[in-house]
């Protein structure tokens, strides 16, 4: 395993109950940790660097972050033995993770990651090229949904 280590499962879940999960297969828990880590990349990624998220190891993990990869990988396990029969806790621990990594992608929450730099791709190309940073769509991040209220008007 890369980003979560076993002391910190061992916070979440008891050694026994771990080792009745993953049974004698010792590389479930890293595939468990890149199935969770892809997961959560894939909300994370439009505004984040989760390279660099990820590559962190000891205190300069985001505790909040290591809590809900866990979590993820708990879930995970848990329904490879019976989908059916997911504990309620793991079931609500891990919808809360997905509220909010949407919560995050709609910019509702900003945890402190480190944000995706602009690249700078000047290099060559032409100032139509959509990855130009003159390019009259370089600015535009968010789209906006939605209309202007109804008026009425009376005469």
């Amino acid at each position: 395993m890369k980003f979560v280590t076993t002391q910190d499962i061992d916070v979440l879940i008891r050694a026994d109950m771990l080792q009745h999960l993953i049974g004698s297969d010792t590389q479930l828990l890293g595939k468990a940790e890149s199935a969770a880590i892809q997961k959560i990349s894939n909300y994370l990624n439009t505004r984040y660097n989760t390279q660099k998220v990820f590559a962190a190891k000891g205190t300069d993990r985001d505790e909040l972050l290591l809590m809900y990869v866990i979590d993820v990988m708990l879930y995970d396990l848990h329904s490879r033995i019976n989908p059916r029969k997911i504990p309620e806790l793991r079931r609500t621990r891990y919808n809360e993770v997905i509220q909010w990594l949407t919560d995050i992608q709609a910019g509702k929450i900003h945890p402190d990651l480190p944000e995706l730099t602009a690249p700078n791709h000047t290099n060559g190309q032409s100032p139509n090229h959509p990855n130009h940073p003159n390019h009259p769509t370089a600015s535009l991040t968010k789209i906006r949904w939605g209309s202007n209220t109804k008026r009425e008007h009376y005469y």
